[in-house]
């Protein structure tokens, strides 16, 4: 198996960096930004965050099919990087560039068609990136090491958005014109992102790719035909009982962030009467010590094993979770235990990521058919469906609450709208991490389990 150098980690990381430098931007602030900035209604956002998301969920089956019958000389995935790196950072800059005098239609019109825009081309460049792992080595331990690398990359760009964002919109915009800083720090973080993207074309490399490239004509009609398999391809996909257990933790993981995730501005300006760039810092610190520990994963699985690792950091999230509810208006408390849940969550994404790879060896040795882009693009499915339904329920709880979005920083708000925003932030996504264990459980793929897969897959491999 092949042996992948630092150069080739570095760059992988690179790709979750320039990712979450927009996805987290939006996820973060996108709903804010048009409810409070451009004066949008929280009912319109609500629907356009679940239609959105929707449209990209439904796309990721569609790119990933596409990924697995490609053919070129750079690999499956990896071109399409080259494709479509540029169209995704451009509109991902429009998404906060709408001017801000617009009437609100007008408004409504730009940030929604952007942002349809953008999740297309963000799934053109996410889901092959994600694909490459199981490209670029079999090797369960250095797929461990590689999903590391990735999720060290995803964390830093997440605590440059937790950190950077706000302070960079309110030292460009000032009190009067945030909407301009939005769309500056938006257009820096898009730019950025593009050079990142450029580095994991160059150096990242699938194995044998110069192989896997088809210049028969008739090779090339047999691949095109394989469009015709993808009912087949699915149906296989979901009989893999290692694959849909962790596809069916990753819909509730996705659903349970954008609860807080959507809810911390709103939580800061409205409920603790603070203004939301302080919020700024109970991300920060929850990303920092989640940084921290990520390099630790890839023992903390040798150690306990895949089960055992994400329910712990289960228990652990959904305690501190309530923990947060209980906290009141203590600012203090609400941030210690934040950092304790965030940093308990870090460990879900790279585990998961794994275990997607090797139920995808599992399900070849199964089926005869490995499905890398088909199975990231349905586990990448879950990663906007998930958000999709989260940030409509999210944005349906402060419609129901009557949350005031034009109110002053601690102005007056109803008690119910102060309740559902304590609700969003804290309880819905601890009862959601305690679900997650359930499903965890009953995963069927130990260390032992899975190295007699990888031998009877060479045993066949070597018949072949």
């Amino acid at each position: 198996m092949n042996k992948l150098n630092m150069k080739m980690k570095i760059s992988y990381g690179f790709g979750d960096l320039g990712c979450c430098l927009m996805n987290y931007m939006i996820s973060y602030y996108l709903s804010f930004y048009c409810t409070v900035f451009l004066k949008i209604p929280l009912a319109f956002v609500g629907v356009m965050l679940v239609l959105v998301q929707v449209w990209d969920a439904v796309n990721d089956i569609f790119i990933g099919n596409l990924i697995d019958i490609t053919r070129t000389r750079d690999g499956k995935a990896r071109p399409w990087i080259k494709w479509f790196m540029v169209p995704c950072c451009v509109t991902g800059a429009l998404i906060f560039a709408c001017p801000p005098d617009w009437s609100v239609y007008a408004k409504c019109a730009w940030v929604f068609v952007s942002y349809f825009a953008f999740v297309l081309f963000y799934t053109t460049v996410n889901l092959p990136y994600g694909s490459m792992l199981s490209l670029m080595t079999q090797d369960s331990a250095q797929r461990s090491s590689l999903s590391t690398f990735r999720y060290i990359g995803a964390y830093v760009g997440i605590l440059v958005v937790s950190c950077g964002a706000l302070p960079l919109v309110k030292l460009i915009g000032g009190d009067d014109s945030r909407a301009e800083g939005y769309k500056m720090v938006m257009i820096l973080f898009s730019a950025v992102a593009l050079i990142l993207f450029f580095f994991l074309y160059r150096n990242c490399e699938e194995i044998d790719s110069g192989d896997n490239f088809t210049s028969n004509a008739s090779e090339v009609k047999a691949e095109k035909a394989k469009l015709s398999d993808f009912g087949r391809n699915l149906s296989d996909l979901f009989k893999n009982k290692a694959w849909l257990l962790v596809f069916i933790i990753g819909v509730f993981y996705w659903t349970r962030y954008p609860f807080y995730g959507t809810s911390m501005t709103y939580y800061y300006r409205f409920y603790l009467g603070i203004d939301e760039t302080a919020s700024s810092i109970m991300y920060t610190i929850g990303t920092i010590t989640g940084l921290v520990l990520i390099p630790f994963v890839p023992k903390m699985v040798e150690k306990w094993d895949y089960k055992k690792t994400l329910t712990v950091s289960c228990v652990i999230s959904g305690v501190a979770m309530l923990g947060g509810f209980l906290s009141g208006q203590n600012v203090m408390l609400a941030v210690i235990c934040f950092t304790i849940e965030y940093t308990a969550e870090s460990v879900v994404c790279p585990v998961t990521l794994c275990m997607i790879a090797d139920a995808l060896e599992y399900g070849e040795l199964k089926t005869g058919k490995k499905l890398a882009g088909l199975g990231y693009a349905a586990n990448s499915f879950c990663t906007k469906a998930g958000p999709a339904l989260g940030g409509f329920l999210t944005s349906m709880l402060f419609v129901v609450g009557k949350l005031d979005t034009n109110a002053d920083i601690g102005g007056a708000q109803p008690s119910s709208a102060l309740m559902v925003l304590r609700m969003a932030m804290w309880v819905i996504p601890a009862v959601l991490s305690f679900i997650m264990i359930i499903f965890i459980q009953k995963y069927p793929l130990n260390k032992a389990e899975y190295e007699k897969v990888v031998k009877q897959l060479e045993v066949k491999h070597e018949g072949q």
